[in-house]
């Protein structure tokens, strides 16, 4: 695992805490449906900027190693 890959985990790590915490918050009356709408949307668009680095680097691997059916999965 590279820095590349640390960066990634600790980032959905953030954003799954972030998530967990907005739920919480939710649940317990704490925030209104407006904040909790708007709260979402931005993580929703960490996940999918995570997703984006997660598909970035796997086409990279595979370039480097390309997967055939059948064979292992390919290691950085």
């Amino acid at each position: 695992m590279d820095a590349r890959d640390r960066e990634l985990l600790t980032t959905l790590g953030t954003v799954v805490e972030r998530t967990n915490r907005l739920i919480g918050q939710a649940e317990g009356g704490e925030i209104g449906q407006v904040e909790f709408a708007g709260a979402l949307l931005v993580l929703v668009r960490a996940y999918w900027d995570a997703a984006d680095q997660m598909r970035a680097r796997a086409a990279a691997l595979n370039a480097v190693h390309p997967w055939k059916p059948g064979s292992p999965v390919a290691r950085g």
